[in-house]
């Protein structure tokens, strides 16, 4: 628990609307999964802290 209070984070469903967002997304990243986590970024407003230059394409915050 002492790094989820230090950092504040907290747990995103996954739940059929954003299933349904990253369905949608068009196919600039071959894996679903991160398509995925821009959806979540997307519905949830959040940055995506990763070093793959393609999610960023889909206009999302990235962070690294």
């Amino acid at each position: 628990a002492g790094l989820i209070d230090r950092y504040d984070l907290r747990e995103v469903p996954l739940d059929a609307a954003v299933a349904c967002v990253a369905a949608a997304l068009p196919p600039l990243h071959r894996d679903p999964f991160d398509r995925v986590i821009v959806a979540l970024a997307q519905t949830q407003r959040c940055t995506v802290l990763t070093s793959d230059e393609n999610v960023g394409r889909y206009g999302v915050t990235t962070l690294w």
